[in-house]
């Protein structure tokens, strides 16, 4: 107990730091290895690509990160980002901040993700405040990646639908599966992610999960939202 007017000595113990380092190391702390075709003598020209893709990116220390957040958030999320003028590292593995991350699945099925959303805040080229928003959505079988920008910073007023975003740019993305690959750190029924005790929305460590349209926007009959979140 503190007397009134005497300084606090007490030490504030992280307890969550030697659990969350303990699994780190239980799931990384030995090099991570692959094999695609077990019947090959050698290395495969597949194998021998993941190899550098993975090595390209400093494969541990990138794995003990995106672990980190799975402990901490519930959810580590990594984006592909393939750079084809970068002939040392053509692609970038990011490991994606969970707070900035918002998933939109069906409403009848938890894990049918339509859309992922990147969201933060940011400057200009002129150094004024803006918001970025980066949608990937999926459009029957294909997904696009689509930016867009606002002027000013003001989280309330972004998720209230009060700034106005203007799209800036739009790709469709050539492969199958999505840019963004995630995972639930732990077990937990009727979520995207592992939440834990502890924690209360308002928080918001953990990802947004919307399972259904947020800001007037409305599927379309193949999954895909309109591309504009509000009227520009």
């Amino acid at each position: 107990m503190v007397k009134p007017n005497a300084p606090d000595d007490n030490v504030i113990v992280n307890l969550a730091r030697p659990v969350v380092d303990k699994g780190i190391s239980l799931l990384f702390g030995k090099e991570v290895t692959w094999q695609i075709d077990e019947t090959a003598s050698s290395t495969t020209d597949a194998e021998q690509f993941l190899d550098d893709v993975w090595a390209a990116n400093k494969k541990m220390p990138l794995l003990h990160e995106v672990a980190q957040n799975g402990a901490l958030a519930g959810l580590p999320a990594v984006k592909i980002n393939p750079r084809p003028e970068d002939t040392q590292r053509p692609y970038r593995l990011i490991n994606l901040d969970p707070k900035n991350l918002e998933i939109f699945t069906a409403d009848d099925d938890i894990d049918d993700v339509w859309r992922y959303r990147i969201e933060y805040t940011s400057c200009d080229k002129q150094g004024n405040p803006c918001h970025k928003r980066q949608d990937t959505t999926r459009d029957g079988a294909q997904w696009y990646v689509t930016d867009y920008v606002c002027a000013g910073a003001d989280m309330q007023k972004v998720w209230a639908g009060d700034l106005a975003f203007k799209q800036v740019g739009e790709v469709l993305w050539k492969y199958a599966l999505p840019p963004i690959v995630i995972s639930k750190n732990l077990p937990c029924a009727n979520a995207v992610c592992a939440r834990f005790s502890g924690c209360t929305p308002a928080r918001r460590p953990w990802p947004r999960t919307s399972t259904r349209p947020c800001c007037a926007e409305t599927p379309t009959r193949s999954g895909r939202s309109p591309r504009a979140p509000t009227a520009s």
